[in-house]
């Protein structure tokens, strides 16, 4: 099963962090998620290192089924990095 986009920041600015509370999930789905950066700030490509931090957190039982909280560090470097991020999912049932 293929990767599917669940969300999209369309800024995050320079060594800012933004969550994202997701759910559900039930007992018998796996979830894994990957991110994909891009340069949102007005600045020639060349200048902007685009780099970001998926950390996805504990997960939690919530009253619907399973959750994640999942957070996305801009550690970019250059003039005003300010990126987009699309979050995607990947997962399966077993």
């Amino acid at each position: 099963m293929g990767a599917q986009e669940v969300f999209r920041w369309a800024q995050i600015g320079a060594h800012a962090t933004v969550s994202l509370f997701i759910h559900p999930y039930g007992d018998r789905e796996f979830a894994s998620f990957s991110i994909v950066p891009n340069l949102a700030s007005n600045v020639p490509s060349g200048a902007v290192q685009v780099k970001a931090r998926l950390t996805v957190d504990m997960t939690h039982r919530h009253v619907d089924g399973v959750a994640y909280t999942l957070s996305v560090e801009n550690t970019s470097v250059g003039p005003q990095p300010f990126i987009a991020v699309r979050l995607l999912e990947f997962a399966q049932t077993f």
